[in-house]
């Protein structure tokens, strides 16, 4: 239900469009490895992938890769991420804040995107490489504003996957869609009056009881996740 939720319509992509998302899809896996987990010579995205290095860098500089027999199958199973961010069918979105610019000097952040022109200007500089040492280039721009995208929007589905497998080393756990929440909501919310007013004493003992664990559970997962994003945000 999930998946059927995240994977709507998505446009036909051609063969030059496919590589130019897995282009950016892999340089972004990459960077977001060594953002989150470091730069060691034993523990690389390379080997989490069950690849070289060469052939991930080529993928970057070529948008051209050609998955082995149940590769595809076992880089999502291992990532959590869908089949669609490999083969380039669609791109990983990356919203970042940036500090509003107008002439009344109204303080706020507002959200912008690495434009595809960006991408396009980096990925053209990695082929040439050109500016003088210690000139910025478009990858320094690229890497800031992609440290600024937020890592634990659920909204942000495939980043926010990417994140969680580079943070936790395991796919992250299914996303409770909008129309399940709901139905949850709504069986809570149809406990009226004239409804329960029907009930037997001891029915409505038994649900209260019910009520009352599931309150406590929601309650300890509430207490579990500030704590634990409280302890990401310290380190």
């Amino acid at each position: 239900m999930a998946e059927q939720e995240i994977q709507t319509k998505q446009p036909i992509l051609s063969d030059e469009e496919k590589k130019f998302n897995r282009q950016v899809n892999f340089f972004i896996m990459r960077y977001m490895w060594q953002v989150i987990c470091g730069r060691h010579p034993e523990d690389t995205i390379y080997k989490a992938f069950h690849t070289s290095r060469e052939r991930y860098t080529r993928i970057i500089n070529t948008g051209v890769v050609r998955y082995g027999k149940g590769e595809l199958d076992s880089l999502s199973q291992i990532t959590g991420l869908r089949k669609e961010i490999f083969l380039g069918e669609v791109r990983f979105n990356c919203p970042y804040g940036v500090k509003k610019k107008d002439a009344e000097k109204q303080q706020g952040i507002e959200t912008s995107e690495i434009t595809d022109e960006e991408w396009k200007t980096l990925i053209q500089w990695r082929k040439e490489r050109t500016g003088a040492k210690g000139e910025k280039s478009p990858q320094d721009e690229i890497y800031k504003r992609l440290r600024k995208v937020k890592q634990s929007d659920v909204e942000n589905w495939d980043f926010y996957r990417l994140c969680y497998f580079l943070k936790e080393r395991t796919p992250a756990p299914p996303k409770v869609t909008k129309e399940q929440f709901r139905d949850m909501v709504q069986s809570v919310s149809g406990l009226s009056f004239s409804i329960l007013d029907k009930c037997e004493v001891a029915q409505l003992r038994g649900l209260q009881k019910l009520l009352q664990e599931k309150n406590r559970l929601v309650t300890g997962i509430i207490t579990y996740k500030e704590a634990k994003a409280g302890e990401k945000k310290e380190k």
